[in-house]
């Protein structure tokens, strides 16, 4: 007689997808007579919000990455309110010529360079970016890096946390 192994079994396809978009479903339906306009003030709904996005964009990072992924979030939404302020204190003209720059900067991180024979690619906003940086100087820079970022990070993932 062949002894049995009692195996577990496998989870169906999408079965994570599955558990991810039952979190993301309202679990108690709002009647017409309530006002959103409590539920959003209050801190239970912004922990909601918090679990609701770590479901669903953070859920294979380890506690410790999601931490790392929160300080860089921080850090860059200070550099970019830094760059901002800075900006604002220029005369308007400097601000319409960097504003164009930027667009010039969004354009060419939609067309990047494959480097043969690898899946690397280079971005030539790299260049414009430099640019800005010796014409503009570091906080038009910072905009430009961040802008960059921005496009070639929303043409090659479709993750949030990307």
């Amino acid at each position: 007689m062949k002894p049995s192994l009692k195996m577990k079994p496998l989870p169906q396809a999408g079965h994570r997808y599955r558990e991810l978009s039952q979190a993301l479903l309202p679990r108690d339906p709002v009647q017409p007579s309530q006002t959103m306009t409590t539920d959003l003030t209050t801190s239970r709904h912004s922990l909601k919000f918090w679990t609701r996005f770590k479901q669903c964009h953070l859920f294979d990072y380890t506690p410790a990455a999601t931490a790392m992924w929160v300080a860089v979030a921080l850090a860059g939404a200070f550099a970019l309110a830094w760059a901002v302020w800075q900006l604002m204190r220029n005369p308007p003209g400097d601000l319409a010529s960097a504003a164009i720059a930027l667009a010039l900067v969004a354009i060419a991180a939609l067309v990047p360079v494959q480097i043969p024979r690898t899946s690397q690619s280079v971005l030539v906003a790299d260049v414009f970016v430099l640019t800005i940086l010796a014409t503009f100087g570091v906080p038009a820079a910072v905009l430009a890096a961040g802008m960059e970022a921005l496009v070639g990070g929303l043409r090659s993932s479709k993750r949030l946390s990307t």
